[in-house]
């Protein structure tokens, strides 16, 4: 009877005991997977932004009317005796 309840405290104790280890872990693992599906998004988003960027450079460097639209919308160039009427939106 003795042994039976000596060994039963020992197993509960085990049980806690690995419990008490494993928690923290499980805990630690979720936010690590949280974190990395987070970079994941990230990588993703600056992927996407990093292939608009060479789209437009490569437009730049490869259409003179791109460069003139971006010169005259962004820069508000004009050719020499060109008048450019605005109008107010």
């Amino acid at each position: 009877m003795l042994q039976k309840i000596s060994l039963s405290i020992f197993l509960l104790f085990i049980l806690i005991a690995s419990i008490s280890f494993i928690i923290p872990k499980y805990k630690h693992m979720t936010a690590m997977e949280d974190k990395n599906n987070s970079l994941k998004k990230l990588k993703k988003e600056k992927r996407n932004k990093q292939l608009e960027l060479n789209k437009l450079v490569s437009d730049l460097e490869n259409n003179p009317k791109i460069v003139e639209k971006i010169a005259r919308e962004k820069f508000k160039l004009s050719k020499p005796n060109e008048i450019i009427f605005r109008y107010q939106k």
